[in-house]
C-alpha cells in the first residue's frame, strides 16, 4: 500500500502502469510453477512486460510534454523509479524462468519484491532470494532508525544541496556549448555535470539506503566514490554497483576468458549500461567509451603497473571526462564538437564570464569535488578508532545533520521546481 501511495505522488499514470507490470509478473511466477509450458509463459510475460514498458515512458511522457511547457528532456519525463522497476521486473522474470528463485512464489511476495518503495527511486536491483533474506533479517531499531535518518539526510543533501545547487548554475550550458565556448568554461561545465549527475543518483542511492533502515532492513550500497577513484577498475566496481554487477552477469563467460574476450565483455555490458541510461547514441557510445578502457586497464595491467599513479590519475580523469562530455551533449555530433573544446579547439583560453562562474560556483564546485573522493569520509574513520573522538564525531555529527535537515526543508518549502526531489535529465 505504501508503496503504491509513493509512486501515486509522482503521477497515477506512472502508478499504474508499474503496478499492472507487478500483477502480471507476480501472476506469472506462481504459474510457473503451476504450468509446464513454461517457455510460452515466459515468452508471453516479457512480451506484455516490453509493451508496458515502452506505453508506460510514452503516455507518461505525452502527458508531461502538454503539462509543462518549460520541458526540455524526455529523460526528465521518466516515471518516478522507473528504470529500476522495469529492469528488476525482468530480472525476476528470467530468474523464476531459469529456476534460480528459492520456495515456493506467492503472488503478495512477489508484489512486495517488486513494489519495495525504498528501492523503487535508484534501486539497488536485488534478486528475489536477497528480498527475502533482507526481510528475514530485517529488524529495526533504534541504532537502525538513526543511521537511517543520518543516510537519509545525507541523501538529501547530496542531492538538493550539492547537485542541485550545481545544476542551478550550469544547467544551461549543458549541451550547449559551442565554438565561441573557452577552454575553461568547457571543463568547468562538464566538471559540473558529473558532480551534478554523481550526487543526484548517489542522493537517491543514500536515500533508498536510510529509509529501509529505518524500517530496519540493510540493502546494498548503490554508488562508492568512482568519480575521482583514479582507476577504471575502481570505476567499473562503485559505479551503479547492482545494476552494473547484474549485466555483468550476462557476459560472464566471456570475463573469465583470455583478456581479450574480457575487453569485448566489458564492452557490451557497458553499452548496455549506456542504454539502460538512455536510447541516444552519445548516451550508448559514452558506454562503449568507458567499457573499452575498463576492459583496456584490466587486458594490459601489467603495463599499468609501470606508469605513476598521478599520471595514471590523469589519465584516468582526462578519459571519463571526455565520455561525461558526450553523455552531457544533446547528440553525437555535438558530443564530438564538444570534445574537441575540451581538447583545446577554441581559440579562447578563458574569458571575463568564465571567472564570474568561478567566483559563483567556485566554493560549491570545490566542496562537491571533495566530496567525490571518499577522503573525508576516510578521515572520519580514521578518527573514530579513538573512543573520545568517536564522542565528538557523534555529537557534532548530529548537529550537523540537523542543520542539513533543515536547509534541505527550506530548499524544498521554497523552491518552485516541482522536480526539486525527481531527475534532472538523470536516471
Amino acid at each position: 500500500m505504501i508503496s503504491m501511495i509513493f509512486l501515486s505522488v509522482s503521477d497515477i499514470i506512472s502508478a499504474t502502469g508499474m503496478i499492472i507490470v507487478a500483477i502480471i509478473i507476480a501472476l506469472y511466477g506462481r504459474l510457473s510453477k503451476l504450468l509446464r509450458k513454461k517457455k510460452i509463459l515466459f515468452l508471453i510475460t516479457t512480451i506484455i512486460n516490453i509493451l508496458l514498458c515502452v506505453g508506460s515512458f510514452i503516455g507518461w511522457s505525452i502527458y508531461n510534454i502538454t503539462k509543462f511547457e518549460n520541458a526540455n528532456s524526455f529523460l526528465r519525463f521518466c516515471p518516478i523509479g522507473a528504470s529500476f522497476f522495469f529492469l528488476q521486473a525482468f530480472r525476476f522474470t528470467i530468474d523464476v524462468y531459469t529456476g534460480r528463485i528459492n520456495g515456493t512464489l506467492f503472488v503478495n511476495d512477489s508484489l512486495d519484491y517488486l513494489l519495495f518503495y525504498p528501492r523503487l527511486v535508484m534501486g539497488p536491483v536485488m534478486t528475489y532470494n536477497e528480498h527475502r533474506q533482507m526481510l528475514i533479517n530485517g529488524k529495526a531499531s533504534t541504532d537502525k532508525t538513526g543511521e537511517g535518518f543520518s543516510l537519509l539526510i545525507k541523501g538529501l543533501s547530496k542531492k538538493l544541496l550539492l547537485a542541485d545547487t550545481i545544476g542551478l548554475v550550469f544547467f544551461p550550458l549543458y549541451g550547449n556549448l559551442d565554438s565561441e565556448s573557452t577552454l575553461l568554461m568547457s571543463w568547468l561545465t562538464v566538471l559540473a555535470f558529473a558532480l551534478e549527475f554523481y550526487f543526484t543518483v548517489a542522493g537517491y542511492g543514500d536515500m533508498a539506503k536510510g529509509i529501509a533502515l529505518c524500517y530496519g532492513f540493510d540493502i546494498p550500497e548503490s554508488y562508492k566514490y568512482p568519480l575521482f577513484s583514479g582507476s577504471f577498475s575502481r570505476f567499473d566496481n562503485e559505479w551503479n554497483i547492482s545494476v552494473v554487477s547484474w549485466i555483468k552477469e550476462l557476459f560472464a563467460p566471456m570475463l573469465r576468458n583470455n583478456k581479450w574476450q574480457y575487453v569485448v565483455g566489458m564492452i557490451l555490458a557497458w553499452t548496455i549500461v549506456g542504454f539502460w541510461y538512455g536510447p541516444h547514441l552519445n548516451v550508448i557510445i559514452f558506454g562503449i567509451w568507458l567499457g573499452l578502457w575498463i576492459g583496456l586497464e584490466k587486458a594490459i595491467e601489467i603495463r599499468f603497473k609501470h606508469i605513476p599513479k598521478i599520471l595514471k590519475g590523469l589519465l584516468f580523469f582526462i578519459i571519463t571526462f571526455l565520455g561525461w562530455m558526450l553523455f552531457m551533449s544533446d547528440s553525437l555530433i555535438d558530443g564530438v564538437k564538444s570534445i574537441g573544446l575540451l581538447l583545446g579547439s577554441s581559440a579562447n583560453i578563458a574569458s571575463s564570464k568564465d571567472f564570474y562562474y568561478l567566483r559563483s560556483t567556485g566554493v560549491i564546485l570545490l566542496i562537491a569535488a571533495y566530496s567525490a573522493t571518499g577522503n573525508f569520509n576516510m578521515i572520519l574513520e580514521r578518527m573514530r578508532k579513538n573512543q573520545l573522538l568517536a564522542r565528538i564525531i557523534s555529537v557534532i555529527g548530529f548537529a550537523v545533520n540537523i542543520f542539513l535537515f533543515i536547509l534541505c526543508i527550506i530548499v524544498l518549502v521554497t523552491s518552485n521546481d516541482i522536480t526539486a526531489l525527481q531527475f534532472k535529465g538523470a536516471m
